[in-house]
């Protein structure tokens, strides 16, 4: 029996004899036999896990194409970036990416994103220091202002008080 399961996988092989082909093939025919019966369920297996196998790369079929429409549209998304960062004098790096440039292109633009992300802080960053600088301007020009309005009026009662100061002198 263990024979004829080899000559049943392997029918080709130099080892099978042509008596051993005949017998396997008369085993398929007679389907009194239950060597016949169990090579055919063993066939019936067989073929059933074929159509697992065939069902198993249909998927993988349909993720793999599913995957390169959404790299795809992620390209031409990235495209349309490019387009529209050109216009405000901003460049980067345009995507011709096959399997083996994925990783070098994603280091890539980590480190883009880096140096954007430290760029983005100290803009940040310069900009609050600026509108910082701005409103302490503003406050010390107020408290400017108000000093030469006090000094004014210190001028002005100096003046007065003097003034008053001669009257009492004249009338005494």
């Amino acid at each position: 029996v263990q024979i004829l399961q080899f000559v049943a996988i392997f029918p080709n092989h130099p080892s099978t004899t042509l008596s051993a082909r005949m017998e396997i093939w008369h085993m398929y025919l007679s389907p009194d036999d239950d060597v016949g019966q169990s090579s055919r369920s063993y066939n019936s297996r067989i073929y059933a896990e074929l159509d697992i196998l065939r069902s198993k790369i249909s998927v993988e079929t349909g993720q793999r194409i599913r995957g390169e429409e959404a790299l795809s549209l992620w390209q031409n998304f990235w495209k349309e970036i490019i387009v529209n960062f050109s216009l405000i004098g901003v460049s980067l790096q345009s995507i011709e990416i096959d399997g083996d440039g994925m990783v070098d292109f994603i280091n890539n633009i980590c480190g883009h994103l880096t140096v954007s992300r430290t760029v983005a802080t100290a803009v940040g960053r310069a900009s609050m220091r600026a509108e910082l600088e701005n409103e302490v301007k503003m406050l010390i020009d107020n408290k400017n202002t108000e000093i030469s309005r006090l000094r004014d009026k210190l001028q002005y009662y100096e003046l007065v008080n003097h003034e008053m100061s001669q009257r009492n002198q004249e009338a005494t």
